[in-house]
């Protein structure tokens, strides 16, 4: 073996390097298996580690970033469907920049009803966010969105029974001052199952007591 190099051939397991003079600081620059020599990984000498390493201290930075989440809670004081059709609206929602986010909204609704919700961005100032997944929770329901961000911008949860829930958005920060957002939550009540049977059946009641008087 010469030039810095290790040697390996066939099935040999064991490898040795030796210095030479023309490679003083005994660094093994390559990797010679059979015919076919390639460069080692973290080749070159300490000087390259000591570069190296403020780089990936400060992905590791920026990837721990990530795993902290920056949470929020917001509750509407009052059950949902009394705000109207229009809904409740939450003021702009601000979240730093390079930070995962989760933001619940606690609302309650009288009886059944379909929620509608409702997510808007701003985007001036290179603010931007991602959102990953949309999650509602409540007695007896956990239902969990995931998708794109155009498929998780608006969307309506059929029949929720009455009660208090939790709509949780969860994503990541990504512009390059933050990102800021806004929802709307809104509910339109519908008829429980009881109330509905008895309406048809009036209506059923109405229409024979108009036809007799017709006959």
């Amino acid at each position: 073996m010469s030039n810095g190099t290790v040697e390996h051939p066939g099935n040999t397991t064991g490898m040795r390097d030796a210095g030479t003079p023309g490679n003083p600081d005994n660094q093994v620059t390559s990797c010679k298996a059979g015919n076919r020599s390639h460069p080692l990984p973290f080749s070159g000498t300490t000087k390259m580690y000591s570069k190296l390493l403020p780089l990936a201290l400060a992905a590791f930075v920026s990837t721990s970033a990530f795993a902290t989440p920056d949470v929020k809670t917001f509750t509407i004081n009052a059950p949902l469907e009394t705000f109207g059709t229009a809904g409740w609206t939450s003021s702009v929602i601000t979240h730093p920049e390079g930070r995962a986010f989760e933001d619940s909204f606690v609302f309650t609704i009288g009886g059944m009803a379909d929620v509608d919700y409702g997510y808007t961005l701003n985007t001036r100032g290179g603010k931007y966010l991602e959102l990953t997944q949309v999650t509602l929770k409540g007695d007896g329901y956990n239902i969990v969105k995931t998708g794109s961000a155009t498929e998780l911008s608006s969307f309506t949860f059929d029949g929720l029974l009455g009660g208090t829930y939790t709509l949780t958005l969860a994503g990541l920060s990504t512009g390059k001052t933050g990102g800021q957002y806004q929802v709307t939550i809104g509910a339109a009540p519908v008829p429980e199952p009881e109330a509905l049977a008895l309406a048809l059946a009036g209506l059923g009641v109405a229409g024979f007591v108009a036809r007799r008087k017709q006959a």
